[in-house]
């Protein structure tokens, strides 16, 4: 197997990749602490549990979310400005014997037995040393796919580590792909986006996702995608509910005319149960996908018509 040589610059932008994902587990529980408390917090002063409350409580703790991934955005803005070493030009050479990390000022050398693991996200490598120190290789220092997957090959055989077909997929690698990658902000602002969606006003919501959606249009294709999704689902489950509300309105109109009067109410009920678990499958899955945004992932909703593509 050929040697490999990369070489780049590390950039602010694969340091607040880092940083996320290093807290990326905090942040999801953080969010749900967060909710719990501002939730308990408003059952305290009023016993009472309702659609308000649950998305105040929501809104708060992807607030103090917000407050987290901006503060952790700044804290790698600051080390990067400080850190003149991190700002040299970082050259990785792997062999058969070892791994070289070095710049003008630094050499260092680990034997491949050396390494514990590998781990990929969206535009870097991590090759682990320790479980709290690794070797961190921005993707877009790889001039080609080609070169990564060899890189992949190479791992795979010393660290006897299995590459996920997830990983092996995203080719975002090459030089000048940048825009691919997600920084801290961007994923917050993709966040927002699914954060329209629970604004306990249909057509407001609508309204501002819209709106929302032409600001960030010059943004990632990531961000836009993200903007869409939430307008898709919006108007998807607004008309499901016009269908739901009329289709109800009608089969008790039906029963009615026909003097089934236990049964119009019993079909009532139903309509109610369906419209409460529609409502609460839409709200539950974009918080979900609100937590994912913030980690730098995100899938495709369910049951959503794709309005816009």
């Amino acid at each position: 197997m050929s040697d490999i040589k990369i070489s780049g610059f590390l950039t602010l932008k694969d340091l607040s990749t880092l940083q996320i994902f290093h807290v990326r587990k905090r942040l999801v529980s953080m969010f749900f602490i967060l909710f719990m408390i501002v939730l308990l917090l408003q059952l305290l002063l009023d016993m009472s549990v309702g659609w308000g409350m649950i998305i105040l409580s929501l809104f708060f703790a992807a607030g103090g979310i917000f407050v987290l991934v901006m503060s952790v955005y700044q804290r790698a803005k600051s080390i990067y400005e400080n850190e003149s070493l991190m700002k040299l030009e970082q050259t990785y050479h792997f062999t058969e014997e070892q791994v070289t990390v070095s710049s003008e000022r630094s050499r260092t050398e680990y034997c491949w037995d050396d390494l514990q693991g590998y781990y990929e996200v969206k535009n870097l490598i991590l090759i682990y040393i320790s479980k709290v120190k690794a070797i961190v290789i921005p993707k877009h220092f790889f001039s080609s796919q080609d070169e990564l997957n060899q890189l992949r090959h190479m791992v795979q055989e010393k660290l006897k580590v299995e590459i996920k077909p997830s990983i092996v997929k995203d080719d975002e690698t090459t030089k000048g792909h940048d825009e691919a990658e997600k920084t801290a902000v961007d994923r917050v602002i993709a966040a927002v986006a699914h954060g329209f969606a629970i604004v306990p006003i249909p057509l407001l919501n609508i309204g501002f996702s819209l709106l929302f959606l032409y600001v960030v249009r010059a943004k990632s294709d990531w961000i836009h995608a993200q903007a869409r999704q939430s307008l898709n689902l919006q108007i998807s489950f607004v008309l499901y509910s016009v269908s739901l509300f009329l289709i109800a309105c009608a089969g008790i109109f039906v029963l009615r005319m026909i003097e089934w009067d236990p049964i119009s109410i019993l079909f009532g009920l139903l309509f109610i149960v369906i419209w409460i678990v529609k409502w609460m499958f839409y709200v539950v899955v974009a918080v979900i996908q609100i937590i994912f945004n913030l980690i730098g992932k995100s899938f495709r909703y369910p049951l959503v018509i794709r309005f816009l593509r």
